[in-house]
């Protein structure tokens, strides 16, 4: 994931605003592009190592936030856990659920 290597690499107020910012993203689908957090696309992907360092806080950044919701269509991180069927679904949407909630 190159958006996660740039956030690592930020510096501290850069990675918050980072891992905060919504991105453009194009389904694999192929549907229309919509709107998600690196967080959500992780969860997509079913990438614990990935989602293992965006939750988890660290002095750089606060953690991301697992109950952001898409201005595009109303997802959130474990929607998209769910959508993206990854041999990690079950494992994903326990960090995502069991971070914040």
């Amino acid at each position: 994931m190159a958006a996660l290597s740039t956030a690592q690499r930020a510096g501290p107020k850069d990675t918050e605003v980072a891992l905060d910012s919504w991105l453009e993203w194009q389904p694999p689908s192929g549907s229309k592009p919509v709107l998600r957090t690196l967080l959500m696309i992780a969860a997509h992907q079913g990438s614990l190592e990935a989602l293992s360092f965006l939750l988890h806080p660290s002095s750089a950044s606060r953690g991301a936030d697992c109950t952001a919701v898409s201005p595009s269509d109303g997802a959130t991180a474990l929607h998209c856990a769910c959508e993206g069927a990854s041999a990690n679904c079950f494992q994903v949407g326990i960090l995502c659920v069991g971070v914040r909630w």
